[in-house]
């Protein structure tokens, strides 16, 4: 676990971490699911447009019900509940501020972490100050493109050596320091006000870092 701020927050960030994305995606499910049976509501939120139609075609393959967070999921009843919510990073807080879903019991589960620390810094400020969250829980694999910014290569086998199996994750405050690690070396060759926006989390590392980290 690791902390964007100077200040102490009232809330904290953790990080999963998985070595392929499907297995991250499944445990990703698994934590709304259980979310869920504890009567709470789970939002999957995506920063990337292709991996949000991707997630959702895994958990369609899956037989796990999803919908689109938006002005009129939120306004119907029949999504007040018992269903996993997925919205792009950069929508969520107006469409949140403006939906009856009880924000006390919203859960965040993030696909991946921003490539730039600031804006996410921005957004789990705004989401705390709309619904108390207690944690922001990422989801990453070792296959993804924030991870292969360091050398994780050695990671997939520190994680056997661990006896981790495929479907489990490592938790651990040192990785989730290497992620805040590799976010600041990308933010000092790129910065906020250069970057390039792009539909896919692939395609923003091929035009925004990866001929410069």
């Amino acid at each position: 676990m690791f902390n964007f701020f100077k200040k102490s927050p009232s809330f904290r960030i953790t990080d999963k971490v998985w070595k392929t994305s499907n297995y991250a995606w499944r445990g990703m499910a698994t934590d709304a699911m259980r979310i869920i049976t504890q009567g709470e509501i789970p939002i999957i939120v995506c920063y990337f447009d292709e991996s949000k139609k991707r997630l959702f075609t895994y958990l369609s393959a899956q037989g796990i019900p999803c919908y689109e967070l938006n002005p009129e999921t939120v306004a119907n009843s029949a999504y007040q509940s018992k269903v996993i919510f997925c919205v792009n990073a950069f929508e969520a807080e107006p469409i949140l501020k403006s939906s009856l879903l009880e924000k006390m019991k919203i859960h965040f589960l993030f696909e991946s972490h921003y490539p730039l620390p600031e804006p996410e810094q921005k957004l789990t400020e705004a989401l705390f100050a709309l619904t108390q969250a207690p944690v922001f829980t990422f989801y990453l694999s070792i296959d993804g493109p924030l991870m292969q910014i360091f050398d994780s290569g050695n990671l997939i086998p520190l994680m056997e050596k661990m006896g981790l199996k495929d479907d489990e994750c490592v938790e651990h405050r040192m990785v989730s320091s290497a992620i805040r690690r590799a976010q600041e070396k990308i933010s000092e060759h790129v910065g906020t006000p250069f970057e390039v926006r792009t539909p896919s989390e692939k395609e923003w590392y091929d035009r925004n870092a990866r001929k410069r980290v």
